[in-house]
């Protein structure tokens, strides 16, 4: 492609109020000026293309790469977003101590977002984005739902141990090995039956044989137990449904063109769509509960070929959350603030080949501080957290403009993995498809 010379690029580019007419007008006569100095940059409609997705000057090879996150739309330009996003439940979770730890549920849910954002002038820009969920499923996993309650189970079996040992005067210290080779007489076994059958439990209660050893036949009846409340509990699965709508603004007073740093903020409002359900597979698209948030950007281009971008968000909850678990509903409340975003580094492969220029990758971390929870069950108290938790992931992306085809429109790919946290009950990664088209009124 052959390039404008940088007065026609200046002149074409840094205009704020223009529309494809006098734009196409207007670079045709400083073009036609100054054609024994530069020639003509591509076909028109390939220019105003790489006008509409954002404010940085379209013609250098870098500039599709190293785009500001933070860019808001020129003016009267409308970017339409549709998001497909695949969360991917990790077989692990974190403690409050930041260890592993194993997870007895696999989670598997499919949604998305459609967003569509106007740009008011070149410096404000306006957001609609309404989540949406297509599948979700839920399923405990018997195998690591054992090994997550070995601890519970053995303590639960030694207090069993303990509560015979009291009736045959055993002392403490010698409980537990002491059962484990006592096989029981018939008049103990007769005691021991009637001492721990439940008369109100339908459920098989715990028996002694006098072939058996006391500890070996308290054991069993406890991983037995255990088995099979894992083997009957309830699965989540469901379809469709809406997630959160959000709705926010982002003002980004220096137009990024040719300067080093550039920054915006924004703020925004989050409203819950069918708060009371029992889906709770859908925590993922939907937060359950009104949210007002802050967001700042700040991205650092050191040279032409490589952009630095830093992203937070603070949320903090303005009502009560609600949802549904089995007949029960349930109310909860956040206190403090989350701080989600992310840092990542944008190099543009251009320098490489030019016709690389249509390509944007990207690679970073991405973080979620949460703020703490309290639910309630009615007017009892069920649960607090207490404790923020967070989680950590790492990030690699991927876009292509179609802009020098002639199609105003972007394509995204992103994958997200988690690498550490606390107080994260289930580690999620994500796998995310992005479609991006442009119009100008």
């Amino acid at each position: 492609m052959i390039l404008v010379a940088p007065a026609i690029r200046r002149k074409c580019f840094n205009m704020k109020n223009f529309n494809f007419l006098t734009f196409g007008i207007f670079c045709l006569s400083v073009a036609s000026q100054s054609m024994a100095q530069s020639p003509e940059d591509g076909p028109k409609e390939n220019r105003d293309n790489k006008a509409l997705i954002s404010n940085v000057k379209p013609d250098s090879p870098h500039d599709f790469a190293t785009r500001p996150e933070g860019a808001v739309l020129p003016e009267n330009v409308v970017r339409a977003r549709y998001i497909y996003t695949n969360y991917v439940g990790q077989s692990v979770g974190y403690d409050k101590d930041g260890n592993k730890q194993d997870t007895p549920v696999d989670l598997n849910l499919k949604g998305g977002a459609i967003v569509v954002e106007y740009g008011i002038n070149d410096e404000l820009s306006l957001q609609f984005n309404q989540k949406f969920v297509t599948s979700y499923e839920i399923t405990a996993n018997s195998d690591r739902t054992m090994a997550a309650t070995a601890a519970a189970r053995a303590a639960n079996k030694s207090l069993l141990n303990q509560g015979v040992c009291a009736k045959f005067s055993i002392t403490a210290a010698t409980c537990d090995a002491t059962l484990n080779v006592t096989t029981p007489s018939a008049g103990q076994v007769a005691l021991l039956n009637a001492s721990f059958e439940d008369p109100k439990s339908s459920a098989p209660g715990l028996k002694f044989d006098t072939s058996t050893a006391i500890g070996a036949s308290i054991s069993r009846y406890v991983d037995s137990a255990a088995q099979a409340a894992v083997d009957k509990a309830a699965n989540s699965s469901g379809g469709r449904g809406l997630g959160d709508l959000e709705i926010g603004a982002l003002w980004n007073p220096k137009r990024s063109t040719d300067e080093t740093l550039d920054y915006a903020i924004g703020g925004g409002v989050r409203i819950p769509w069918n708060r009371d359900r029992a889906a709770t597979g859908e925590k993922s698209i939907t937060r359950d509960a009104p949210e007002i948030a802050l967001r700042v950007n700040f991205d650092y281009r050191p040279v032409e070929m490589l952009s630095i971008a830093w992203q937070n968000q603070s949320e903090a909850g303005i009502g009560q959350g609600k949802y549904k678990i089995g007949d029960t509903s349930m109310t909860y409340t956040r206190k403090g603030i989350r701080n989600q975003g992310f840092l990542m580094v944008k190099p543009s492969v251009a320098g490489i080949s030019e016709s690389l220029k249509m390509f944007s990758p990207k690679v970073g971390f991405t973080y979620d501080f949460g703020n703490e929870l309290y639910q309630k069950s009615g007017d009892a108290d069920v649960a607090s957290t207490g404790a923020r938790g967070y989680e950590l992931k790492y990030y690699a992306g991927l876009g292509a403009s179609l802009l020098d085809v002639g199609a105003p429109v972007v394509l995204e790919l992103e994958y997200e993995k988690s690498r550490s946290g606390k107080n994260t009950p289930i580690a999620i990664d994500r796998y995310q498809g992005q479609v991006k088209a442009y119009y100008r009124f």
